[in-house]
């Protein structure tokens, strides 16, 4: 359709619908709404028909076309609200109607989903068929999809698995201070710093509201701590933890009817295997202001291996074809002390040089994640 062509059954139609629909006719309206649909003019297809399908407009055949018309054009126009909204109409009225082959896919899968919430299954045979189109295009070209473009409308997504990575920062909460001058006079505190994590996930659908969460991920936690245990200097120390963190979850879907974006929490523990751990600083003179600095050094013999996380979350999913995007914030917290007590003196540069002393902690952390998770069949 050229742009001239184009622009002046644009105004036909403007002028159509603002003529009082009675004196068009629904029928009328019904051949506008089909060559606006096939002219990519999804738009005026709800203005042109909506009014036709109140219980005096069109009836029979041409009613049940009407509908498939404007649902296509809501899913086409990424409305996908009013199309699930128009489909329950639809289902009241043509409970018989099954997906034909001229159908969209998007289409057949809001009726299928529709049709089973109202116990019916959409593998019935057709009953009621759509007739071809009597302005001599086919049926199958009708309604069609107008682009290859994705849908964006919710497709049922059993079991995914998929991928995540985000940055967290780790803030550790004393549980008893120590230090090698006097504790309660020293003020030493811990300070957050930024790390990150990577790894893949798996979710398992128990049922409509509830998935499984599994993961495996590297997890890297880094922290500072400060204190003057001497009134002649004080100083910075900075830790770098890295794990295997291993989450296992309980997910809940606030809105699983939506064919939009759908809002979760999750709630959950995980489990953190160390596989490294390296500790650096610098101690300043407070006279001179002349810093000793002290190399990364291991400490991974002066950390507990294991340790067990309590884990709360909440996020959104946005639904693709046949995968999600998602974006999460999490907060996770250990239930045991990272330090080993009885390592609390090592003989190292950083007692004697920096005059660090570990205190009791623990570790919490807060993230931002987000991932893409595909369809699997289990």
């Amino acid at each position: 359709m050229t742009r001239a062509s184009h622009i002046l059954f644009l105004l036909l139609l403007a002028s159509r619908i603002a003529s009082a629909q009675e004196i068009i006719g629904c029928d009328v309206l019904l051949e506008d709404a089909k060559e606006a649909y096939e002219g990519g003019m999804v738009e005026l297809v709800p203005e042109l028909l909506l009014e036709c399908l109140e219980p005096d407009g069109l009836q029979g055949e041409s009613r049940q076309e009407a509908y498939r018309l404007v649902i296509n054009s809501y899913l086409f126009d990424y409305r996908p609200e009013e199309a699930d909204s128009l489909m329950d109409d639809f289902v009241e009225e043509f409970p018989d109607y099954r997906a034909v082959q001229s159908d969209p896919g998007e289409f057949e899968l809001l009726l299928n989903a529709h049709l089973i919430a109202l116990g019916i299954d959409p593998d019935a045979p057709l009953i009621r068929e759509t007739p071809a189109d009597t302005s001599g295009l086919q049926a199958d070209s009708l309604l069609a999809p107008i682009s290859a473009e994705p849908i964006w409308t919710w497709l049922e997504i059993d079991n995914s698995a998929g991928f995540l990575i985000g940055i967290q920062g780790t803030y550790p909460f004393l549980t008893e201070r120590y230090s090698l001058g006097d504790p309660d006079e020293d003020e030493g505190h811990f300070g957050i710093l930024p790390g990150f994590t990577l790894g893949g996930i798996a979710n398992l659908k128990i049922n409509e509201d509830i998935e499984l969460g599994l993961g495996v991920r590297y997890h890297l936690s880094r922290f500072s701590y400060k204190a003057s245990p001497f009134t002649a200097s004080s100083y910075r120390y900075i830790e770098a933890l890295h794990y295997f963190h291993i989450p296992v979850s309980a997910i809940y879907t606030l809105n699983p009817e939506s064919f939009g974006i759908h809002y979760y929490g999750r709630a959950g523990i995980a489990a953190d295997y160390l596989l490294a751990a390296r500790g650096s600083g610098t101690r300043t003179l407070n006279g001179s202001g002349e810093e000793i600095k002290v190399d990364r050094l291991a400490i991974k013999d002066s950390r507990n291996s294991l340790n067990l996380n309590g884990m709360l979350g909440a996020g959104i999913r946005i639904p693709r074809d046949r995968y999600f995007l998602f974006v999460e914030a999490r907060y996770v917290i250990g239930v045991f002390r990272v330090n080993h007590r009885e390592d609390r003196y090592p003989d190292t540069d950083l007692t004697w040089r920096l005059h660090h002393v570990d205190s009791d902690f623990r570790t919490q952390h807060f993230g931002i994640y987000a991932g893409m998770c595909w369809d699997i069949d289990l």
